[in-house]
């Protein structure tokens, strides 16, 4: 499992103006041998060790937000 961050940007109403964000994919292996349609092996994998997945994906966000502000301080 893995993810891609992808700068982007949100339009806020309240300020009218653009607001930088970050869009966050989560990447699932897909597994075509096995008798299930690829999307449904993809859900049932994603969802069969939900906690800890959830754990691993804190994990490496909490890993990005640590490096992300470490590059800010440098570029200040």
């Amino acid at each position: 499992m893995g993810f891609v961050i992808s700068p982007t940007s949100h339009f806020s109403k309240t300020t009218k103006s653009r607001i930088q964000a970050y869009g966050i994919g989560i990447e699932v292996e897909m597994d075509l041998d096995k008798d299930m349609g690829s999307g449904m092996a993809s859900v049932a994998r994603w969802t069969a060790d939900s906690e800890k997945r959830r754990q691993i994906t804190l994990s490496k966000l909490q890993r990005w937000v640590k490096a992300r502000s470490t590059l800010s301080v440098k570029r200040e």
